[in-house]
């Protein structure tokens, strides 16, 4: 089985470049399989070695700005990277606009610009103009939760049997690890963090729901708001001028990005972990935290529900109401938080990386 696989853009800090990287190293371990990683020259790419993977690194001075856009090209994917391969796969929905002798499968982690609704008209039409041209070219689908794909075979009128579902992974060891007194005091430090806190974290993005949450966490007592610090783990402007505005600006810490080494550590210190969104197409948050024995609060709308495992509190995303009496069900309710610390790290322990790999192992064998 010889395999093209798109690996632009693998090392990006995106949860899509997550998924990349983990499922190719993976599938490296398959002796039956032979991959050739391919990217296109790009003076904004960063080039890939042998250093991050085992597998042949086939790149083509073709740029990756000239087959990424919206005019067709007259030539094969395939001639690009050389080789007499079986089939094309690419981890991204986004496919350039050439030709492919060989079947071609791609990934469709969410409808989020679709269903949220949240950005200008013109790039959710180009966003959909690119997902339906995907769809064309593509012989079958993966994405990464069931409420992911009941969503893209309705939106999009695909048969069931055309999609696949290879769920995120996240790595429990390393989540799981024990931190030490000494760790703690350097990460609290260098974010500037207080000794308990309910935590977001992840990018914003209007779907993301932080609105609700400072809205929640204006109405919990003075006192509360004291005695549990709300830590954000972005500076969005627009969050930190609302939490201005509600009279939070002592109460709310805005970390800007957090080292991916130093991940584990907030989560640790975190009472609970707030992911309530609008919609997503998975929810790796949920797991992390989990997996690092945290509460958590989520949706009960989209793919949350799924991800967490019924190992989490679960709210309507729209109701300040629902999400304040959470927070203070998880900080007041002890027996309720350990039992659900306790169902999270079993439902953390089963996305592993090796798992989604042996999910996308089968559907290869089916396409080839």
């Amino acid at each position: 089985m010889k395999i093209n696989i798109d690996i632009r853009n693998s090392f990006n800090h995106t949860g899509i470049g997550s998924y990349k990287r983990n499922l190719v190293r993976k599938l490296e371990n398959y002796n039956n399989i032979e991959i050739q990683g391919c990217y296109n020259y790009s003076r904004h790419l960063r080039n890939i070695d042998s250093l991050f993977f085992n597998c042949k690194i086939k790149k083509s001075y073709i740029p990756d700005k000239l087959i990424y856009n919206k005019y067709h090209l007259p030539i094969y994917y395939e001639s690009m990277f050389g080789g007499d391969i079986d089939l094309n796969l690419f981890l991204t929905y986004l496919l350039p606009n050439v030709r492919f002798r060989k079947p071609v499968i791609s990934t469709i982690h969410d409808l989020i610009i679709l269903k949220a609704k949240n950005e200008l008209n013109s790039f959710i039409e180009l966003h959909e103009r690119q997902l339906k041209y995907t769809i064309s070219k593509s012989c079958h689908i993966i994405t990464v939760s069931e409420a992911s794909k009941v969503d893209i075979c309705e939106y999009f009128n695909i048969p069931t049997e055309n999609i696949s579902i290879v769920h995120n992974g996240i790595d429990f060891t390393e989540l799981n690890k024990p931190i030490s007194n000494e760790e703690i005091k350097v990460i609290q430090k260098k974010y500037n963090l207080p000794d308990r806190y309910i935590l977001y974290f992840g990018g914003y993005r209007k779907h993301k729901n932080i609105e609700n949450l400072i809205k929640a966490y204006s109405k919990l007592t003075v006192n509360e708001r004291k005695n549990y610090k709300l830590v954000i783990t972005n500076k969005s402007e627009i969050l930190m001028k609302m939490a201005d505005d509600y009279g939070l600006s002592n109460d709310i810490i805005f970390t800007g990005f957090i080292d991916e080494c130093d991940k584990t550590a907030v989560y640790k210190m975190a009472l609970m972990v707030f992911y309530a969104s609008f919609y997503e197409g998975f929810g790796v948050p949920i797991l992390e935290a989990q997996a690092c024995r945290i509460p958590v609060i989520t949706s009960s709308v989209s793919s949350m529900p799924e991800a967490a495992g019924g190992a989490a509190l679960l709210v309507n995303p729209y109701s300040i109401d629902d999400i304040v009496n959470s927070i203070r069900e998880l900080l007041y309710n002890n027996p309720l938080k350990e039992k659900l610390i306790m169902k999270g790290v079993k439902n953390a322990k089963m996305y592993t990386w090796e798992k989604a790999a042996e999910e996308l192992y089968s559907v290869l064998k089916k396409i080839i």
